[in-house]
């Protein structure tokens, strides 16, 4: 989903301003209220440097799920690894997603965002 409320004010981040120098433009698209490249030029490449090294990874592909209503925060931190009540507003934290049973199905970050209307 596309962050359009801050569109306008969206800066880029370094990585999105290195690559503006090359000879490929990239597609800058906002994420966590910064502009980052929606993809990278020489994916071959990069996944080679990667095994062998260090390599750039462009993480615009993740997605972001909204929860909302009045027992959100309850609900959620019943489902990962950290209290969401904790977080303070425009903030983040790592999570592990549990089952029932309290086995790890996946990760995340969880970001509290002002409530909205």
């Amino acid at each position: 989903m596309t962050q359009t409320d801050v569109a306008s004010t969206a800066q880029p981040t370094a990585f999105a301003e290195l690559l503006g120098s090359s000879r490929i433009p990239h597609q800058l698209s906002v994420y966590h209220g910064v502009l980052t490249p929606r993809e990278l030029d020489e994916q071959a490449a990069e996944l080679a440097a990667l095994a062998t090294g260090a390599a750039a990874h462009d993480l615009g592909w993740l997605r972001r799920v909204a929860v909302r209503g009045e027992d959100r925060f309850r609900w959620l931190s019943g489902m990962v690894t950290n209290m969401v009540n904790d977080l303070a507003l425009n903030a983040g934290a790592w999570n592990l997603v549990l089952n029932a049973q309290g086995r790890i199905q996946g990760e995340l970050t969880v970001w509290r965002a002002p409530d909205q209307l």
